[in-house]
């Protein structure tokens, strides 16, 4: 079952130029950084059916290309440590493709018809690819943005690191050297679980 596995942490302006000239990027960039404009739109029922069973379901654009993606579970602990579920998968356009999901899945996804757009989820995403060591690849990504809940709008400044291959050990490594060497704050939720709340606080 594919797992997504990473760090958050809130991040101020003056963090961020702090990261940016930090030895970790200096030493383990494998590239110069790549900022890419993503847009999601979430998905659920008008009871949130989804969400209550700790369920997110979205559509990304990207680059020019759509993904639906459903994640599962939203543990993320007072380390900003976060570790899901994670199912997604390329469309040619804006518009679900349960049949994508594995069996198991569809068989929990309400109909479509009745899934209605819940929250816009936009941000700026500049992305550092790291070589951490010989077995470790880590995907650093600076997040700013807004998260749209109806009437209600929510700044993002966050990082992430995800880890992309290694060892979970070698991820928590890295996350503490940044969190140490920056004093960054754990972000103990998600942009989706955040939004969600927001909504309700408006019901």
């Amino acid at each position: 079952m594919p797992k997504e596995i990473e760090y958050k942490f809130q991040i101020t302006p003056d963090q961020m130029v702090r990261l940016k000239d930090h030895e970790i990027i200096h030493h383990h960039a494998k590239h110069p950084p790549i900022t890419q404009k993503i847009e999601n739109i979430y998905f659920d029922t008008p009871k949130l059916a989804l969400f209550q069973k700790n369920y997110v379901l979205r559509i990304r654009k990207q680059d020019g290309r759509y993904f639906q993606t459903l994640k599962f579970g939203e543990c993320i602990n007072r380390e900003g440590l976060s570790c899901r579920e994670e199912w997604e998968y390329e469309l040619p356009r804006a518009r679900f493709n349960f049949l994508l999901f594995p069996v198991e899945i569809q068989k929990i996804m309400p109909p479509e018809e009745v899934l209605k757009p819940q929250l816009i989820i936009n941000f700026e995403r500049t992305i550092y690819d790291l070589w951490w060591n010989d077995q470790t690849t880590v995907e650093l990504a600076i997040d700013q943005g807004s998260i749209i809940a109806k009437r209600q709008v929510l700044s993002i400044s966050e990082i992430e690191l995800e880890l992309k291959s290694g060892t979970q050990s070698a991820l928590k490594i890295l996350a503490e050297k940044l969190k140490g060497d920056l004093q960054l704050i754990p972000e103990i939720r998600g942009k989706a679980e955040r939004g969600y709340e927001l909504l309700m606080q408006q019901h």
